[in-house]
């Protein structure tokens, strides 16, 4: 129907913010590409979670960082 049609249409256009504390990839089906997608592609780091969500950006300053970017603010 039209109304289907145009609610795909308006949903592939919208941008998505996502984060995760894994792989990028596994949050792409539901962020989009034309998405962002705060993740990790490594592993190995050991330390109280704290200090490593500040190291690796996993907090408000960078998502709100992050956003005002995607948007083009």
């Amino acid at each position: 129907s039209p109304v289907r049609t145009r609610r795909a249409c308006c949903l592939r256009a919208l941008r998505r913010y996502g984060m995760t504390s894994g792989l990028p990839v596994n949050l792409r089906g539901l962020v989009g590409e034309n998405g962002v997608i705060h993740g990790l592609d490594h592993f190995g780091w050991s330390a109280p979670y704290k200090v490593l969500d500040e190291k690796f950006g996993y907090n408000g300053a960078t998502v709100a960082a992050e956003v005002k970017k995607m948007l083009g603010k």
